[in-house]
């Protein structure tokens, strides 16, 4: 066997399964980012559990094409529209609704067509009309084969906005009504689904090869040619779901940047062509920065440890310098203590009003003494969260006591400066009431 051939046989299995498990990449941990390994991966698995209307509807259509129109029992009308040309000869069309999804994870309305497998020489189009109308941002169209093995996201109509799925053959597809992390989870799933076929089918050709090597058989000269059909599928079916669920947490965006990185090595190993290239990669990375920040400030200020976001900050800059680009982020050990361990210095008042105090912790009550002409004050603030919340006060001296309550709105860049703005209204005993404002200025340090 060939030097070349011995390096194809040695490394085409392995690109599917290294990119398959995504492997140790030196990308930024879950535990850094504040994330977890599990939220990167799909909240259910396995083959789609189908379950159909006991009742369908059959159409015969022709080479002048035609409409197909059924309503399944929740409501949702289905429209096939087959243009003229699409079908040789007259075809039976049977349409079902589906009426469970068993373990899908999310609420869904689908139809399965047949003849399955049934190819069209132009694409139909299916309109789905729900019962209610769904954001734009909240929908999801995707196909699943009978037995609900395979599945992915389907092609939209894109100049319309009604849900216009594309169909290029019989299958089965459905309209969904999402959250993000629910539409995530779908195409994560979708991509292991993927990749468990491939791999399965790639692990065959391996078998056969095997044998031909031990049995001296003639060579495999279109093994280059298989593994770059596979290197295709597992770019559109495995890589580019990971990629659209990339932005929906940390660890979708860790595991979207390692299965690239992953395949991309492998290619190399085996001197084919450039998929991705370092400003690709680097350009990934650039869109997961912001969510595993995100993600890294909320764990660090729980546990009010600066080292999370510095190790977040170090992690992504080493990537983006080994891919040739710029840091991501200065490692600012300062910054991340105001960050993650903020103390402020309090100071302001107005209307007469001045406050002052120490604050260390803007999502848990705290207190600011202050003064008013002839009397002492306290203001005690309860926040919703860490941009505000409902305030009140008390106050007496030189016979008099003055009380009152309102709201307040923090502003200001993370890290930085930071502005209490309160709104009030109080009365002093015998002296009226009236509405006042306080501006006071929380200084880190």
């Amino acid at each position: 066997m060939s030097a070349h051939r011995a390096i194809v046989v040695a490394t085409f299995a392995l690109v599917m399964a290294s990119c398959s498990s995504s492997g140790s990449t030196g990308l930024p941990s879950d535990s850094a980012a504040g994330g977890s390994s599990a939220a990167a991966g799909p909240a259910v698995s396995g083959p789609l559990v189908i379950g159909l209307e006991a009742a369908g509807s059959k159409a015969t259509v022709g080479s002048k094409g035609g409409s197909i129109d059924v309503t399944s029992k929740d409501g949702t009308r289905f429209t096939l529209d087959i243009p003229a040309d699409a079908l040789l000869g007259d075809t039976e069309v049977t349409t079902t609704p589906v009426a469970t999804f068993g373990n899908l994870g999310f609420d869904a309305h689908g139809v399965v067509f047949g003849p399955l497998g049934l190819n069209f020489l132009h694409t139909a189009k299916l309109t789905i009309t729900p019962k209610k109308d769904v954001p734009v941002d909240r929908q999801l169209m995707f196909f699943f084969s009978d037995d609900g093995t395979q599945f992915g996201a389907a092609e939209p109509q894109l100049d319309t906005k009604k849900i216009v799925i594309m169909v290029p053959h019989f299958s089965g597809y459905a309209f969904g009504d999402v959250s993000l992390p629910s539409k995530a989870q779908f195409l994560q799933r979708q991509a292991s689904a993927a990749a468990d076929r491939i791999t399965g089918e790639v692990g065959k050709i391996f078998l056969e090869e095997r044998q031909s090597q031990l049995l001296n058989e003639h060579e495999n000269s279109a093994l280059l040619d298989t593994f770059e059909k596979y290197s295709k599928q597992w770019e559109e079916q495995v890589i580019k779901p990971r990629l659209d669920a990339a932005k929906s947490s940390c660890a979708a965006g860790q595991l979207a940047i390692a299965t690239v990185l992953s395949y991309e090595r492998q290619r190399q190993l085996i001197g084919a062509a450039t998929s991705f290239t370092a400003a690709d990669i680097y350009n990934l990375l650039a869109q997961a920065f912001p969510v595993c920040e995100e993600e890294a400030i909320t764990k660090c200020k729980a546990a009010k440890d600066p080292s999370i976001l510095m190790a977040l900050w170090a992690g992504f800059n080493r990537q983006g310098q080994l891919l040739g680009g710029a840091d991501f982020a200065p490692l600012d050990e300062e910054k991340a203590k105001k960050i993650c361990k903020p103390v402020w210095t309090a100071s302001g008042g107005g209307d007469g009003l001045t406050l002052s105090g120490i604050v260390e912790d803007l999502t848990k009550p705290f207190t600011l003494n202050g003064s008013f002409p002839g009397a002492t004050v306290q203001f005690a603030y309860f926040p919703t969260d860490e941009h505000g919340g409902a305030h009140t006060y008390m106050g007496s001296g030189s016979g008099m006591t003055l009380s009152g309550n309102g709201d307040y709105t923090i502003s200001g860049e993370e890290g930085g400066t930071l502005t209490l703005t309160g709104h009030s209204h109080g009365c002093v005993n015998g002296g009226g009431c009236r509405d006042t404002t306080e501006v006071v200025t929380l200084t880190p340090g």
